[in-house]
């Protein structure tokens, strides 16, 4: 069964999701121009993905956000600058996950072929605990990194990584396990 959902370009759900999506720009543009407290951080944050961002968490800004309203970001974990996250087809973060500079996750495709093109294919990316993405690193649709596992910086993760591994590379393989000791 594959991950993925897809969206006709000409469908009402196409239609709705530009109307998040506008809606969502403004508070955007203002996370990112404005001066914030990290608390005025999470709390818009929190207006443009309708999920609770926690107080343990950081994030520096800019962060940018095509859609906004499938992103969960858990608890302790730090989020640098510059962030991207193309979220349509969800984007889940778990607890002290490290996000370095620059790195981009996306859960959204277009479809292949030429006629329907702007039809958008959707499947979740998942950070689960402790993840550590270096900087530049881009995560692609579909795409789940385990518990504790570490990204070498501009790395493309372009499959799944299993838990406590180190993967590196365009595309990321994995090169060894983490050392816990």
């Amino acid at each position: 069964m594959s991950k993925f959902q897809i969206i006709d370009q000409n469908s009402l759900k196409f239609a709705e999701i530009q109307r998040i999506k506008t809606a969502n720009e403004a508070l955007i543009q203002n996370l990112n121009v404005k001066c914030h407290s990290q608390a005025e951080i999470r709390e818009l944050l929190t207006k443009i993905t309708g999920n609770p961002i926690p107080a343990s968490t950081e994030i520096n800004v800019p962060f940018e956000s095509d859609f906004g309203r499938n992103i969960k970001i858990g608890k302790e974990g730090f989020i640098n600058k510059n962030a991207m996250f193309v979220d349509l087809g969800s984007i889940t973060i778990g607890d002290r996950c490290l996000l370095g500079p620059n790195v981009t996750l996306i859960s959204v495709n277009h479809a292949q072929p030429v006629a329907n093109r702007r039809s958008l294919e959707l499947a979740p990316v998942t950070l689960e605990d402790d993840v550590w993405l270096g900087a530049n690193v881009t995560v692609l649709p579909g795409v789940t990194i385990g518990a504790g596992a570490i990204i070498g910086a501009n790395s493309l993760v372009t499959k799944d990584v299993p838990p406590l591994s180190i993967a590196v590379g365009s595309p990321a393989q994995v090169i060894k396990q983490v050392d816990e000791a």
